[in-house]
């Protein structure tokens, strides 16, 4: 699940595992019960209009969150240009002089039995220069909701982007959608108020494939779930 979320006003989701938030949620009450770690980054710096926050939920995560932490990292490794300027150009902040994009990674162990902690500190020698990590460390297991939720709430980005710990959405496809998405929303958002805005991706097109490699149970489970969000959101929602 690839989600971004933004310290200023706008959210976008992509490929029902992606979202990404404009304003990005902070300094907002109501978190769940969690302890905050900094592992790498200026505890006097607070993120920023510069920033995009990576918000990353993690469960009994040990084997698999290192696979998508390094793809992810080597992502931005190869083109942090490009997305920097898609991201600086999504916010509207393109061509501002000195202008370039910093990154929080802001993991979630909510609750983890295994040794997840663990290896989120290990990655702290792995983060790029300027670049922020923090773990959030649920008190108890929450469920993905609200480690989620806490991750936002524990974001300073002007943009945060929710990825799923098993590298669920490919980075590389669905980051530049989601800021290309929120970049167009934001141009049409009203002048006189700070705008609000939420894009959902879908990967109904992977449906038929996807409900191949699934159980009978959890397919009348996610059809289920589509007929509620289609009856009480919209009916264009896939």
């Amino acid at each position: 699940m690839l989600v971004a979320g933004a310290a200023t006003t706008a959210a976008a989701t992509l490929g029902l595992a992606c979202y990404i938030f404009h304003p990005a949620l902070k300094n907002i009450e109501g978190a769940l019960l969690s302890e905050t770690t900094l592992l790498v980054g200026d505890e006097t710096r607070r993120g920023g209009e510069d920033t995009l926050s990576f918000v990353i939920p993690a469960y009994n995560e040990a084997e698999r969150l290192p696979i998508m932490l390094d793809s992810t990292f080597d992502y931005l490794k190869s083109n942090r240009k490009q997305i920097s300027d898609l991201f600086l150009s999504s916010i509207g902040s393109e061509g501002r002089k000195g202008a370039s994009m910093k990154c929080e990674f802001v993991i979630v162990n909510d609750g983890s039995t295994d040794n997840t902690d663990e290896i989120i500190r290990t990655y702290s020698s792995c983060v790029p220069t300027g670049d922020t990590l923090k773990l959030v460390s649920m008190i108890r297991n929450s469920g993905k909701g609200g480690a989620v939720k806490c991750g936002m709430l524990n974001s300073c980005g002007s943009l945060a982007l929710m990825l799923d710990a098993d590298g669920a959405t490919d980075i590389s496809d669905g980051l530049p959608k989601v800021l290309s998405e929120m970049k167009v929303l934001l141009e049409h958002a009203p002048r006189d108020v700070s705008p609000v805005a939420a894009v959902f991706g879908s990967r109904a097109h992977l449906e038929e494939e996807s409900v191949a490699s699934r159980t009978l149970l959890r397919t009348i489970l996610m059809k289920s779930f589509h007929f509620f969000v289609k009856s009480l959101c919209s009916p264009r929602i896939k």
